[in-house]
């Protein structure tokens, strides 16, 4: 078998993840742009805005596309529902970078039902896990750590959005920096950047770049004070669709009914809203293009009329992704939130023609601006969101109010989190534990640290599955630490296995019997038990061998950083 032996080796191995990631986003996207033509959700027509004739097929294909991905995602792929960039980020921060095939195979299948069938989401989740399931596959290929296999996962991840979007430098800087909230992957910098271009060229070798250029202004002083407006009003939608994301993930998870039916249902809503109101069906591709390309379609409608339809379009988007990805549909949100930013760049571009007389060079620059800064805001993604849409524009004419508008929306958006899968920074990541010096943990023992002790994941033996999987929607816990009568210690039940398991369970089926930590043992004995059972807390006992509280992976990093700076 062949190794990875230096750096030279990933360089080649990125170069020839992009070059195979390339060739299957290339496929999916064919596969996905002919079913979504066979349905015609990218084809209704825009310039009547209210006269959308009601459409039956629009009514029930989004129930139906519903119903094929329940039964796939409940009876062969359970992995393959929602975004998939959060189960990219779980196997980079927590399973050493692997990734099995299959739910790329799987991911991309519901994908395609998903959006051919109206669903509201995008294709960047599926396209990120093809290529990050390729990097990880070609490291386990040629002997490569869970060091290199990480590096390669994100080089797979920036190949497969570089081609999805035919932006190189955006996609290699997108994957290294969705990992954290407040943090990049520089490890993986250039590896991604490797990996994206070679896909790209492949793009290009087949003729499949398409550079639609327009002109655009530069920024003038006298709209300055729009851009923040435009950030604070990207702010508040993005808040409003990451909770209703999150309500409606809850409410589907609590309900009692057959798993299958639960996207169906979903579905079935968002037709109700198309039967009526097509435009926010799909990933809203053709509108933004619209907007962009054919100011026509809008320059003869009245002001008050437009803004009015714009604010409908933005309530039913946030409506219908909510439902599409809450219900257990399949689909990334890199497509809704540039819908979604460039209806608000619409909004804000109307409102200012009431004082300016706004041209379509104008229009275009606030509708760009707001794609670039809502997602900035939503995937705390400031740096990737203004190089992406420069690159898809073509032109970095509006790097300035972009780079001024994320960062306003990043400030705000700073608790947001759409992906769960992000950790703060690398630090806060299991990924990166051999950054820590683990002899200074081994020389700081649990006992001079009790008052950093829990005790509010913890559930007793006795208690109901059903009460515990209320408890576990309530919380963000990962895990839950289970006591008998008596406050002895017992084991492990992780939140996944509490909703996967029926209500009638008994608690210590499902339960892992992880050890405890003694309170005379250090941090760094507690580090290392944490990342050889994939916990986030570590249960504390006491000489007696009585369960006294956790400590937690959060609180061990910040008692080690307040003894580097001592």
């Amino acid at each position: 078998m062949l190794k990875i032996k230096n750096s030279l080796h990933i360089y080649f191995l990125s170069f020839l993840t992009g070059t195979i990631t390339g060739c299957f986003v290339i496929l999916f996207s064919k596969i996905l742009n002919f079913t979504e033509g066979l349905f015609h959700f990218n084809s209704i027509p825009f310039s009547n805005l209210y006269s959308f004739e009601p459409n039956w097929f629009y009514l029930l294909l989004p129930a139906l596309g519903g119903v094929l991905v329940g039964f796939i995602t409940h009876y062969l792929c359970p992995e393959a529902k929602g975004n998939g960039i959060d189960g990219l980020l779980d196997a980079f921060h927590n399973q050493n970078g692997e990734m099995r095939g299959r739910v790329s195979v799987y991911k991309s299948i519901v994908t395609i039902i998903t959006l051919s069938s109206g669903g509201s989401a995008g294709k960047e989740g599926p396209s990120a896990q093809i290529g990050a399931s390729i990097g990880s596959k070609i490291n386990n290929l040629f002997g490569g750590g869970a060091r290199a296999r990480r590096t390669l996962l994100l080089a797979g991840a920036a190949a497969s959005l570089g081609t999805i979007f035919q932006a190189p430098l955006g996609g290699a800087i997108t994957a290294i920096e969705m990992v954290y909230k407040e943090d990049i992957e520089s490890d993986a910098l250039i590896p991604a950047i490797i990996s994206s271009v070679s896909a790209y060229f492949l793009l290009s070798f087949f003729g499949l770049v398409h550079r639609d250029l327009f002109t655009l202004r530069e920024l003038e002083p006298k709209y300055l004070t729009l851009y923040p407006l435009l950030g604070v009003i990207c702010f508040f939608v993005g808040l409003t669709l990451v909770k209703f994301i999150q309500r409606v993930k809850s409410f589907f998870l609590n309900w009692n009914i057959y798993p299958p039916f639960k996207p169906a249902i979903g579905g079935l809503i968002c037709g109700g809203i198309y039967f009526f109101f097509p435009v926010v069906a799909g990933t809203g591709e053709t509108y933004i293009q619209k907007f962009l390309f054919q100011p026509e379609t809008y320059t003869d409608i009245p002001r008050l009329e437009l803004i009015q339809f714009v604010l409908f379009v933005i309530g039913f988007k946030i409506i219908v992704t909510s439902l599409t990805i809450g219900s257990g549909g399949s689909g990334g949100i890199f497509g809704p939130s540039l819908f979604l930013g460039g209806t608000i760049g619409m909004f804000v571009a109307e409102i200012a023609g009431l004082a300016y007389n706004l041209d379509a060079e104008h229009y275009r620059s606030f509708i760009l601006v707001g794609m670039g800064a809502f997602y900035a805001g939503v995937a705390s993604a400031p740096i990737a969101a203004m190089i992406m849409v420069c690159e898809m524009v073509g032109s970095y004419v509006l790097l300035p109010p972009l780079m001024f508008c994320s960062i306003v929306v990043f400030l705000l958006s700073r608790k947001l989190n759409l992906y769960q899968g992000q950790t703060l920074d690398r630090f806060h990541s299991p990924a990166h534990h051999w950054d820590i010096q683990t002899d200074i943990l081994r020389t700081m023992p649990i006992y001079h640290y009790k008052k950093y002790l829990h005790n509010s994941a913890i559930v007793k033996n006795t208690q109901s599955m059903q009460t515990l999987k209320k408890l576990a929607l309530k919380t963000n816990e990962k895990d839950f630490i289970i006591v008998n009568k008596n406050e002895k210690y017992l084991g492990f039940i992780s939140t996944l296995k509490i909703m996967q398991v029926q209500t009638k369970s008994k608690i210590e089926t499902f339960m892992d019997e992880i050890p405890a930590i003694s309170i005379k043992q250090n941090l760094g004995e507690a580090l290392d038990l944490l990342l050889a059972h994939n916990l986030d807390k570590a249960a504390v006992i006491n000489e007696k061998g009585n369960f006294i509280g956790y400590i937690r992976y959060q609180e061990i990093l910040e008692l080690y950083f307040s003894k580097l700076r001592k």
